[in-house]
């Protein structure tokens, strides 16, 4: 889940981190090797190769109490 900042995540998951994933999911941006790397967490366990609705919904219940 940590995507921010873009191509250097810094250790941290974040508000930051749901906005890039968010942005990824609408198409406003494309996600490359690191964003997949680290964005990419659903399933958990068994990643698809893509960050999609899924992912930013279990990064946002991360982040967002």
């Amino acid at each position: 889940g940590d995507l921010a900042p873009w191509n250097a995540p810094d250790g941290q998951i974040n508000a930051a981190d749901v906005m890039i994933a968010q942005q990824i999911v609408l198409g406003m941006r494309s996600a490359g090797g690191v964003q997949l790397t680290h964005g990419d967490i659903f399933p958990v366990g068994s990643p698809d190769g893509a960050i999609t609705l899924q992912d930013l919904i279990l990064l946002m219940q991360q982040v967002l109490p």
